[in-house]
């Protein structure tokens, strides 16, 4: 089985790896900022619950693309 031009190439691996991380964090911040309200635990909690988020979707796109470019159809 073949690999996408993303899985080819260790820098694109490393910056979108990056990116994912960065984006965990960013949603995770937020959605723990929201619960800040609630109780000191509620931070993590939301903290958690929003990098999770971020990695599902990321996760589903990235199996889409993954199918697609190696000619499987995503329906």
């Amino acid at each position: 089985m073949g690999k996408t031009p993303v899985e080819e190439n260790f820098i694109t691996r490393i910056v979108l790896g990056l990116v994912v991380i960065f984006a965990m964090i960013i949603m995770g911040g937020a959605v723990g900022d929201i619960m800040s309200s609630i109780n000191e635990y509620a931070v993590w909690l939301g903290f958690t619950i929003g990098a999770i988020f971020v990695f599902v979707i990321f996760t589903a796109v990235y199996y889409n693309y993954s199918r697609s470019y190696m000619g499987f159809s995503t329906d």
